[in-house]
């Protein structure tokens, strides 16, 4: 007779594979889509859109932006709905909602600032993300140096 812990054994030797890397049964990519009502990635489990369901959209709208635009306006409205119906004293902000929305459809030139923010009230990300977006950097470089002395322009 068969000891019960054989099968068990069995089993835990066979190796076990993480969810996301698991290809789907008809060989199809996985597609990146919300999962309501929390709106986090059906694959990834980052907050949806995540940084493959955004390239997904870019390249199914190519050059028409402002489809996509309307598309996310109407899906960020579903999630504020969603989102509300399930903790409406825990939402996030209007900006974060937008930022993860919409903001990143905007056209990379209209992204583009040379004011320089408040470095303090900024969090590490934010601070590399205004770098990454930023061209320019004479308005930081002269925020730092300071206005000139007319001190020392009389010497």
């Amino acid at each position: 007779m068969a000891q019960p812990w054989t099968a068990l054994r069995a089993v835990a030797r066979r190796p076990v594979e993480r969810f996301v890397t698991q290809p789907p049964p008809t060989g199809r990519p996985r597609v990146h889509l919300p999962r309501r009502p929390l709106w986090l990635c059906r694959v990834c489990a980052h907050p949806w859109p995540c940084g493959q369901a955004k390239l997904d959209l870019l390249r199914e709208v190519a050059a028409d932006t402002s489809r996509l635009r309307i598309h996310l306006t109407d899906q960020m409205h579903a999630a504020l709905a969603d989102l509300h119906a399930l903790n409406p004293h825990q939402m996030p902000s209007p900006a974060d909602i937008f930022a993860r929305f919409l903001a990143w459809t905007a056209p990379r030139s209209s992204r583009r600032s040379t004011a320089v923010p408040d470095f303090d009230r900024l969090t590490k990300d934010e601070i590399l993300a205004w770098f990454d977006a930023t061209e320019d950097l004479s308005a930081l470089v002269a925020y730092l140096v300071g206005p000139p002395d007319p001190a020392a322009d009389a010497d």
